[in-house]
């Protein structure tokens, strides 16, 4: 059942994070079909968070964790804080510590040899089917999540 939702300047700005995310998710070489598939939506759907002028569809709280894992989502959550009359505060305010640039690394790591691993068991039979393109793919979105975020961690640091 469908719900009209008011609109107002919350909602258009909503809308517009999404979009911003979206289009430099773009820019980074991740397409909407990439996005609507790691988070198992309809492209077109997804395609409608960001636009403006269409009232039927937003991104929910849901989708926010599986889009991070591909993306920066923060002008998003941002938006959302911003809905409740709050402020979005990331976790993470000191990116340039030896130990947060280490942890980041270790996750990028880890994630790489998820690929190895995925690339690796989906090649014993000598094929590809499209569950195991699907599952190394998947695996590569998260890879370039955590290799993005160690990235993000590395220009936004301090240099002595």
């Amino acid at each position: 059942m469908f719900v009209n939702r008011p609109t107002n300047e919350a909602d258009a700005a909503l809308k517009a994070a999404v979009s911003m995310v979206f289009r430099q998710a773009g820019e980074s070489g991740i397409s909407v079909a990439t996005l609507a598939a790691h988070l198992h939506k309809s492209a077109g759907n997804v395609y409608k968070y960001g636009m403006a002028n269409d009232h039927s569809v937003f991104i929910s709280a849901h989708d926010l964790p599986l889009l991070a894992q591909i993306t920066d989502v923060t002008p998003i959550l941002e938006a959302l804080c911003a809905l409740c009359g709050g402020k979005f505060l990331p976790g993470d305010q000191e990116a340039e510590s030896p130990e947060n640039i280490r942890g980041a690394t270790l996750r990028a790591v880890k994630e790489v040899g998820d690929v190895t691993a995925a690339v690796e068991d989906s090649l014993a039979d000598g094929a590809l089917n499209p569950d195991e393109k699907r599952r190394i793919t998947t695996e590569v979105l998260e890879a370039k999540g955590k290799l993005d975020a160690l990235l993000g961690k590395l220009k936004t640091g301090k240099t002595a």
